[in-house]
């Protein structure tokens, strides 16, 4: 018999309140509130965990706080939402290195290079991972 396809799962739509949640998270983070963002942002992923960009700020907001172990699965399940979402592969890169899980970062940054050659952050993580696979085991 021929092969049938499974149906794509399609992710739940973001709501406008939802979007408007993340706005004002991303305002109280810039603002230099990140204890403040990480509350808003807490409650919006539990409830629309598919939400890559509040993953990422979420991860990013626990990152400025000095949470690097908190920041780790909201990088992780930020990466899991959007694998093609270059801002997640950086802060996953990012606390994973803090966290010194070396190749984890490596692959990270690695992406996120393939994602975003030109991006604000390309030359710094371009040196970062340069610096990074030399503390990585010989294959």
């Amino acid at each position: 018999p021929p092969e049938v396809a499974a149906p794509e799962v399609e992710a739940p739509a973001v709501t406008p309140e939802q979007r408007q949640r993340l706005e004002q998270a991303e305002r109280h983070y810039r603002g230099g509130k990140a204890k403040e963002a990480e509350a808003l942002l807490e409650a919006l992923v539990a409830e629309a965990p598919q939400m890559a960009a509040a993953q990422v700020l979420l991860a990013n907001a626990r990152l400025d706080q000095g949470k690097f172990a908190a920041a780790l699965p909201a990088a992780k399940s930020a990466v899991a939402a959007d694998p093609g979402l270059a801002d997640a592969q950086l802060a996953l890169g990012g606390i994973a290195q803090e966290l010194g899980e070396v190749a984890t970062a490596v692959a990270a940054y690695e992406r996120y290079l393939e994602l975003a050659p030109k991006a604000r952050y390309a030359t710094t993580v371009r040196a970062q991972l340069r610096s990074l696979q030399r503390k990585l085991p010989a294959p």
